[in-house]
């Protein structure tokens, strides 16, 4: 945990303030590939959507006990997939999504369930003294 607190930028680390996330708190994976170190968190937010790109809600509508609601619920917004690439804050992807992408829990089984599911990834070129 110290690492990654250590290797983040001002920036990166009021991306999680502004989320009203606790750095100290997150239960980080770390791996070293060649020479890069990665940094890999995941976590829920209390809140939901209220808009998506288009191009994401066919992957929604594909789960058959969301796809009625999402289409009430939410608004679409036409954003290129360069746009969409756009999700970073320097070297630091993330990405939100709805929680029953990664859980099948019961609580997740609907749109507007009151979470949304966040992995943010980090990778660093490797300094062997940190």
């Amino acid at each position: 945990m110290e690492k990654f607190k250590s290797v983040l930028t001002n920036e990166q680390i009021g991306f999680f303030e502004k989320l009203g996330i606790d750095i100290s708190n997150l239960s980080v994976d770390y791996h070293l590939y060649n020479s890069t170190e990665i940094f890999e968190t995941r976590f829920l937010l209390k809140g939901k959507f209220i808009s998506l790109p288009s191009s994401q809600v066919k992957t929604y509508l594909d789960i058959e006990f969301l796809n009625d609601s999402i289409l009430k619920n939410i608004k679409t917004t036409d954003v290129s997939e360069e746009d969409m690439a756009k999700n970073h804050i320097e070297n630091m992807q993330f990405s939100f999504k709805h929680p029953i992408i990664y859980s099948n829990k019961k609580i997740y089984k609907k749109w507007d369930c009151g979470y949304i599911f966040c992995v943010v990834i980090l990778k660093v070129q490797y300094l062997h003294k940190r």
